[in-house]
This record gives structure tokens, C-alpha cells and sequence, in this order.
């Protein structure tokens, strides 16, 4: 019912049933989010992006398993390629490649940290690297 009051009034149906549904869920995930545990939201809220961004069309099930499934776990460093960079981890090198064969976006990322790698050492350093503007 809070949904209804709360929802944007449209002339179309369609664009009602739009805010509608969007309105219905705000207040779905402000319930879920004050029913759960702290540490529990972000990954809730992170599960919850996903789906609907992959119902929307703009993830794809490719990234969702490269986020799910690292490369640490799937691949052997014997198998693979040398790593370039001796201050690349092994389990970080093999990241690396499994995002590149499974996310077009990061397709060139192995051959980028190499052509920059003090840049990508520099990044990989730093104390706060998910605040670092990325190389």
C-alpha cells in the first residue's frame, strides 16, 4: 500500500506500473536493509544490483562468473603464461587473466599493466588503492 501513495503518478500505464514497480522496490530493499545484519548489506545489496542489472541486459552471466569464480581457483600458474612482472602475486597474475578471457571490457588488461607497470605497481601499493585513480 506505501507503495502506491509513494509511487509517482503517471498518465500512461505504462509508466505507472513503472514507478510503481520501482517504488515497490525502494521499499524492499529499505525493509531487507533493516532486517539484516551489518556486515550482511553489502553483500546483499551487491547480489541485488547484479540481478537486476543482468535482467536489465547490462551485465552479463560472463562478468557475474569472473566475479564469482577468480582466476586463483580455476587456473594453474604452470599453465598459464609467465607473468611479466615479478611484483604481481601469483593468485593476483591468475585474476588477471581469468578477467580478461571472460569480460570483454578487461580483454587488454595483462597487456596494459605491462606497457604501464610502474603506473600499475604504484596503484597496486598504495594504502587505499580502491580511493587511487586507476592507471
Amino acid at each position: 500500500e506505501a507503495s502506491f501513495r509513494r509511487a509517482d503518478k503517471a498518465v500512461l500505464v505504462e509508466k505507472r506500473v513503472e514507478n510503481l514497480v520501482e517504488a515497490l522496490r525502494y521499499q524492499s530493499t529499505c525493509y531487507m536493509h533493516r532486517s539484516m545484519f551489518w556486515q550482511h548489506r553489502t553483500p546483499w545489496t551487491l547480489m541485488l544490483a547484479m540481478r537486476v542489472e543482468a535482467h536489465a541486459g547490462t551485465l552479463f552471466q560472463s562478468a557475474i562468473e569472473a566475479l564469482l569464480h577468480t582466476g586463483a581457483e580455476l587456473l594453474s600458474i604452470a599453465a598459464e603464461r609467465t607473468k611479466p612482472l615479478p611484483w604481481i602475486p601469483d593468485r593476483v597474475w591468475l585474476n588477471i587473466i581469468q578477467l580478461s578471457r571472460k569480460v570483454e571490457v578487461f580483454k587488454e588488461l595483462p597487456e596494459v599493466i605491462n606497457r604501464n607497470d610502474i603506473l600499475w605497481k604504484h596503484w597496486f601499493e598504495d594504502d587505499a588503492p580502491e580511493e587511487a585513480r586507476l592507471p
